[in-house]
């Protein structure tokens, strides 16, 4: 009875101990199923994450084809800093999932089935490549992003050179054409307080109308040359303009006319500066601001020209004048000499 009983707790002792087996099999397949849904969705996870980096860095990339405001581009900028700052954490993630995960697989590599071992491989190397290449990619992103922002601000600040540039050039012109606007009025006041009149064979020219006479090369002969002026004196019914009035004419009218001369090199530089202007800088600046600096520069250089044009006129015709002035005192003169020796003569004939 005793070996019966001692053969039946033998036997059920074995019973219990293997399923006692079964369920340590059971229990050991249950965790390890669990472990392997753990380590794939962890994967897939860090997969989501990188993917979503990836759609945003290409959003930056993109913004760099539309985008040139320096404000906007820098924005971006700070977002992509921010975007490889949570990249490198998901890096370090990764690879702390990578360890476990292939810890995982060598310890239980040979539990799992062929297809769920191959394909948490697969998902891991996946995970690992495109981490890798999305880091390089980041890289490249930021690289080009400082390269457009250093562009947008070298831009910005030749704009806004190219703007103090074109406000200095529209000040000198402007200022230069006030000039020549005052010269011009002093002139026409300077012709209003005395006006010649140059009188040739009986014939009457104004000022403006001796400009055939002024270059010719004959002399004017036996003209009568009148000068208007409150202090001419009388002689013989003909008017006799004072010699030191015309001088002082002439002397006045030479010191404008050299005036306008020392202006020239400035005109010249002014209008050269804004041609540069135009031509290295002239894509910063508005059409309307383009073409309002081109007709400054033409008015300046069309009112210049004539301004020394008529100056030159105005001191050709007075020294022409004072050249008839000085051969009419010549002539005066000498008809006044012999004039006074033939009345003497004729005294002493009465005598």
């Amino acid at each position: 009875l005793q070996e019966g009983y001692k053969l039946l707790s033998n036997e059920d002792l074995r019973q219990l101990q293997e399923e006692q087996n079964v369920d340590d099999e059971n229990m050991d397949e249950k965790d390890l199923a669990e472990q392997h849904q753990e380590f794939k969705e962890k994967i897939q996870d860090i997969c989501d994450l990188l993917t979503q980096t990836e759609n945003q860095l290409i959003g930056h990339q993109e913004a760099l084809i539309i985008e040139t405001d320096k404000s906007e581009l820098q924005q971006y900028q700070t977002k992509q800093e921010e975007l490889q700052k949570d990249m490198q954490a998901n890096t370090q993630a990764l690879a702390e999932i990578v360890k476990n995960t292939e810890m995982f697989l060598k310890e239980n590599g040979e539990k799992l089935s062929q297809e769920d071992k191959t394909a948490l491989e697969k998902k891991l190397n996946e995970a690992k490549t495109k981490c890798l290449l999305l880091s390089q990619k980041a890289e490249e992103s930021r690289k080009e992003l400082d390269k457009a922002v250093t562009t947008a601000i070298k831009q910005e600040t030749e704009k806004v050179a190219a703007r103090e540039q074109l406000e200095e050039s529209k000040s000198t012109i402007e200022n230069l054409l006030d000039w020549l606007s005052n010269i011009d009025k002093e002139a026409e006041h300077g012709e209003k307080k005395c006006q010649p009149v140059i009188k040739q064979n009986c014939n009457h020219f104004q000022e403006g109308d001796v400009e055939s006479l002024a270059g010719e090369d004959d002399e004017l002969n036996g003209n009568l040359l009148d000068v208007q002026e409150q202090n001419a004196s009388q002689v013989d019914g003909q008017v006799k303009p004072k010699e030191d009035n015309l001088n002082k004419q002439y002397q006045k009218i030479k010191a404008q006319h050299e005036k306008i001369i020392s202006q020239q090199q400035a005109v010249i530089i002014a209008t050269q500066s804004a041609q540069a202007l135009l031509e290295k800088q002239g894509h910063h600046l508005s059409l309307e601001e383009k073409e309002k600096i081109q007709r400054n520069m033409k008015e300046l250089k069309m009112q210049y020209d004539t301004t020394l044009a008529e100056s030159e006129h105005r001191l050709k015709l007075t020294r022409s004048l004072q050249e008839e002035l000085e051969k009419f005192d010549a002539d005066y003169s000498e008809f006044e000499s012999w004039l006074q020796q033939a009345e003497q003569e004729l005294e002493n004939l009465e005598m």
